[in-house]
């Protein structure tokens, strides 16, 4: 049973989609407020102590030496550590003060936590500080990996962490709005996308 029908044809809303999605790619790329590859461009520069690739900067007086001290990433390794000192925990609350709704949030609070161990969840939210900071986006997505079984051979929700150049926010959103739409940029062949939806290969 369809739970809702859209009396619009794939090519309609593909293109819907698509129009919106190259809008706001633009707006970040152009907006004097954003201009987001130029500034990730930038930020890498500066993080990594390439300052002179990021702009003009006196040389040391007397001297044709350009003076580079990677700074910046320094410091961003101690915010990242201090973040990251501990597992990111779950705070996982009882619907009611009875036993079991007690037993189950421990349960649950203890399952994240192991998940999260499993998934390598600290390595990855190291990641999404790093390109918070420069890239001015950090991002994890919960994925269903079916090929991950680990013994249970039924798959796993898993994290993943995802390169926020890949990533495309609504601009109309303002600060505390969700966005209408996230896009992700996935590369793929026909032939994977052929197996993805094969009654749409003609």
């Amino acid at each position: 049973q369809e739970l809702f029908n859209i009396d619009a044809s794939d090519n309609d809303i593909t293109s819907v989609l698509r129009n919106r999605i190259a809008a706001s790619e633009k707006f970040y790329d152009s907006d004097p407020a954003y201009k987001i590859k130029d500034t990730r461009k930038k930020n890498a520069a500066m993080l990594w102590g390439d300052h002179y690739k990021a702009g003009k900067y006196p040389t040391l007086r007397g001297s044709s030496i350009q003076y580079q001290e990677a700074q910046i990433y320094a410091a961003i390794q101690t915010i990242v550590s201090y973040v990251t000192a501990r597992i990111p925990e779950v705070e996982a609350r009882p619907w009611n003060n009875s036993v079991a709704g007690r037993m189950i949030a421990r349960d649950f609070a203890k399952y994240a936590e192991a998940h999260g161990i499993e998934h390598d969840i600290k390595g990855k939210v190291e990641r999404m500080l790093y390109d918070l900071m420069q890239k001015r986006v950090g991002a994890i997505k919960m994925v269903y990996d079916v090929g991950y079984t680990k013994g249970r051979g039924n798959g796993e929700i898993c994290p993943k962490h995802i390169d926020p150049a890949r990533l495309i926010f609504d601009h109309n959103a303002g600060i505390d709005d969700n966005p209408s739409f996230i896009a992700e940029k996935i590369p793929s062949t026909v032939g994977g996308l052929t197996d993805m939806f094969p009654d749409k290969k003609d």
